[in-house]
């Protein structure tokens, strides 16, 4: 009788590898976020849908807007916010953005 449920255990084992190593150590890590930095005033595309929405944490630094390639960001005044998409894959993109001044400009 032991012999027959080992048996049996070992034959679903051997049917669902995949369930059999669950236990197999932790998930690989989650890819860390985009890092973008934007100029006051600028523009850059994310490359996504018009329609794909995004959340910042801090809507104040940056904007939603569309640009040559669909979604963009458009920085309005400087700081780091979070912001992420999820994509029309149901993947979610993160992205880490940094608003800065614009360099000054050459004195002629």
């Amino acid at each position: 009788m032991i012999a027959r449920l080992l048996c049996a255990a070992a034959l679903c084992a051997a049917a669902f590898p995949a369930a059999a190593q669950d236990d197999a150590g932790p998930a690989p890590q989650a890819r860390g976020p985009v890092l973008l930095r934007i100029e006051v005033g600028q523009t850059v595309s994310l490359g996504a849908a018009m329609g794909t929405p995004v959340t910042c944490d801090d809507g104040s630094l940056v904007e939603r807007t569309s640009g040559p390639s669909g979604l963009a960001l458009r920085g309005l005044k400087p700081g780091t916010t979070n912001c992420s998409l999820v994509t029309a894959a149901f993947t979610t993109v993160r992205y880490r953005v940094r608003v800065v001044e614009p360099p000054p400009a050459p004195s002629k």
